[in-house]
């Protein structure tokens, strides 16, 4: 009994399938500014592809980056390669593994990260006002998040809001570039022609 000969009427039949099949990964799940975002590219994104609701909270995350990217490059925003070379040192020195599965990969997201940090340091933190009144006033407005049972009198909370000042100026301004970046995300989702399929 010969069993090789099913086997050799099969395999034709697999190959064929697996070139009509699109590649692992290969999904557009979002386009920003004409760019495809896939599967692929969300899995590297969060570091595993994500199921359900939390794909498409990975892929509006991812989405969110790109527009970063595409208003810093409109901005005619460049990173030159030794400052990459030296971000990949620092990670390296950090024990930080880079993102990606090292080389080219590693160095092009490190790139990217250096360019949204130059978008929001030139064009995002200028717009936060964050003077001594201001943070104040976040402070008697946000007591109850600093403290478990903040004090009523006004000016008890500006007694004690020098104690949680560096607290206080880290949420507030964390706050506000999350805001900044909001209204320009939705000018730049129609400008970069935004989509998602999912």
């Amino acid at each position: 009994m010969r069993i090789a000969a099913p086997a050799k009427r099969v395999a034709p039949v697999l190959l064929t399938l697996l070139a009509l099949s699109p590649p692992c990964g290969a999904k557009t799940l979002a386009t920003v500014d004409g760019k495809a975002v896939t599967e692929a590219d969300v899995a590297a994104f969060a570091g595993y592809l994500p199921r359900g609701g939390a794909l498409r909270e990975a892929t509006e995350a991812l989405v969110e980056r790109e527009i970063v990217l595409a208003l810093a490059r409109a901005k005619a925003l460049s990173v030159s390669a030794d400052e990459v070379s030296r971000a990949v040192t620092l990670a390296g020195r950090a024990h930080l593994p880079p993102a990606g599965s090292g080389g080219a990969a590693s160095r092009k997201y490190i790139a990217e990260e250096l360019l949204i940090s130059k978008y929001i340091d030139l064009y995002v933190y200028p717009r936060i006002k964050a003077d001594e009144e201001t943070l104040t006033e976040y402070f008697v407005a946000h007591a109850s998040s600093f403290l478990k049972r903040p004090p009523r009198n006004r000016a008890a909370l500006e007694e004690i809001y020098p104690r949680y000042r560096n607290e206080v100026l880290y949420r507030y301004v964390k706050r506000e570039i999350g805001r900044i970046m909001s209204e320009a995300g939705k000018d730049a989702r129609a400008k970069f022609a935004v989509e998602i399929y999912i």
